[in-house]
């Protein structure tokens, strides 16, 4: 009679450790997929992309790339560390110990000159999205080292070359923090809190900014709500946010936190607003580079006033799926990530803003194309 209570007693603790496994894998694999359609709706093969092997330069016009210079930081996926488990006993235990991919996400540069990738922040931990101040002394990014075992993402900032690294933000519910930045006196920054999933079955209402929140913080932490949206930008003289909406992108005062719709989303979008779109300004403000990988285009908008707010349609650029733009330090070329149909050959591809003409695309494919963001160009 004991040997059956104790039989019966065993098989319980084996139901319910094997329900409780499976709950912490399903959420891992959720958390991973929210990531990765942030950047795009993923339906192609990724052994397609694991076994092509190009020449890290695809294509380079060397008479027009003797004037660009510097370094592009984007976050990426090494494929040798994404490669999905042979089982389901494997696919547990990465979950279990190493929170499956998410860790690996780390900080590289491409140096323009030498068209190489170097490491950059590279560590133990999750680190994405690094955005310079406007002097270039300070760096802010995405980290969980704070909480690397719970996939809770704090901003940090450090010196320009990664000294003196602290921790800005503290508070566990916003925990899925993106795209930070600084204002232009480096007093405040601002970022993004992504969507959870209160669109339930509708999967465009997921991903549609309102559904993602944008704070601010001072660098104590203290943490303020401005708005619903994406894809925040300060204005030059840091009095207003650009924002992205379902609708187009607003102009959001600071100091009595008004908006307004003031870019429309362009008649010829062809899709709504999700987030997959991204938003890039240069340097000086006086440029936006919007783009818009379902409909295969990137506008170009110029902005001659920000008080009153006035602009312009430049150029839409079309036939190619762009996303993460990023302006020259002199904003004479943009820089993007962009990939073929089905989200396959990941690339950094540059174009001459003059003529809008392609320059340099740079072989992205040694990297997972959902996990990969490109943020600054210095």
């Amino acid at each position: 009679m004991i040997n059956k209570n104790l039989r019966k007693l065993l098989i319980l603790f084996i139901l319910v450790a094997s329900v409780l496994i499976a709950i912490v894998v399903l959420g891992e694999i959720l958390e991973i997929f929210d990531d990765y359609f942030q950047n795009f709706n993923f339906s192609g093969s990724s052994e397609e992309v694991i076994t092509k092997k190009e020449p890290f330069v695809l294509e380079s016009r060397q008479s027009e790339t003797a004037n660009i210079s510097g370094k592009i930081y984007l976050s990426l996926l090494p494929l040798e560390k994404a490669k999905r488990p042979s089982s389901i006993i494997e696919q547990i235990k990465k979950t279990i110990y190493s929170s499956l991919i998410l860790k690996e996400i780390d900080i590289y540069a491409v140096d323009v000159s030498s068209m190489q990738i170097e490491n950059f922040l590279v560590d133990v931990y999750g680190n994405r999205h690094l955005k310079f101040s406007a002097d270039g002394g300070k760096a802010v990014f995405i980290s969980d080292r704070a909480n690397p075992n719970d996939n809770i993402r704090q901003v940090y900032t450090a010196n320009a070359d990664l000294s003196d690294i602290k921790q800005i933000t503290f508070s566990d519910e916003n925990a899925k923090k993106s795209s930070p930045a600084f204002s232009p006196d480096r007093k405040q920054i601002v970022f993004t809190v992504l969507g959870d999933d209160s669109g339930g079955n509708d999967k465009e209402a997921k991903f549609l900014p309102e559904n993602s929140s944008i704070y601010m913080t001072d660098l104590n932490g203290n943490e303020r709500f401005i708005v619903n949206g994406s894809n925040p930008m300060f204005s030059p003289d840091g009095k207003f946010l650009l924002a992205l909406k379902s609708d187009g992108l607003y102009l959001v005062g600071l100091e009595f936190n008004d908006s307004k719709n003031v870019i429309p989303l362009p008649d010829n979008a062809k899709t709504k607003y999700s987030t997959i779109m991204k938003l890039s300004m240069s340097a000086n403000g006086n440029t936006i580079a919007w783009t818009n990988a379902l409909a295969s285009q990137i506008y170009i908008i110029k902005i001659s006033s920000w008080n009153p707010f006035v602009y312009n349609l430049e150029k839409t650029i079309t036939d190619t799926h762009a996303f993460w733009p990023v302006f020259s330090p002199d904003g004479k070329y943009l820089a993007f990530q962009e990939v073929d149909d089905n989200n396959v050959n990941p690339r950094l591809a540059i174009i001459d803003l003059k003529n809008f003409n392609p320059i340099i695309k740079f072989n992205l494919g040694n990297y997972l194309p959902n996990a990969m963001w490109v943020t600054e160009w210095r």
